[in-house]
């Protein structure tokens, strides 16, 4: 049995549905493809710009259907890393997947603006394709599900992202 399906998602077209109920972390589907170098993804037609993913800093890759049918949320239950599309939460059987596509978003490639149609309560009624045009309070909720090769290009950036600890003297 297939772990998800596809199907009409209201005003967002189709979408990617649970066709079970996944665990948070658990692996949902891996992105199948060939990596393409970014320059060279940059030039192909816009409904193949439409459904690509960042696989490293230089290469993304065509999503295929399902993943290509997965809807951006402002509040995901999924996100991408190292190809996988993984559960960021207990999800039910027969919701949507969706997750934040800006989440891996590098600076010069993913500089896209979009209406969202997500409907969450924390809406932010754009969606952009950067990871640091993001409000810092929804960067810092990212961060543990953002992918290695993304941590590790913008590791400086994101460790100003991380708690500081706040040393107390009780003196």
């Amino acid at each position: 049995m297939a772990a998800v399906f596809t199907r009409i998602a209201g005003a967002k077209g189709k979408g990617v549905f649970a066709a079970r109920a996944f665990a948070a972390g658990e692996k949902i589907v891996y992105v199948e493809g060939t990596p393409i170098p970014n320059d060279v993804a940059l030039a192909m037609p816009q409904e193949k710009l439409d459904h690509m993913g960042s696989c490293d800093a230089h290469h993304c890759i065509v999503w295929r259907e399902p993943e290509c049918y997965i809807n951006h949320s402002c509040e995901p239950n999924v996100y991408e890393k190292n190809r996988w599309i993984i559960a960021m939460r207990d999800i039910a059987e027969g919701e949507e997947l969706a997750f934040d596509y800006a989440m891996n978003g590098v600076s010069g490639i993913d500089d896209w603006q979009m209406d969202c149609l997500c409907e969450s309560a924390s809406c932010r009624k754009k969606v952009c394709g950067e990871f640091f045009a993001l409000p810092v309070d929804v960067q810092r909720k990212y961060v543990p599900f953002l992918d290695d090769w993304f941590v590790q290009m913008y590791k400086e950036q994101i460790a100003r992202l991380r708690p500081i600890p706040i040393l107390v003297n009780f003196k």
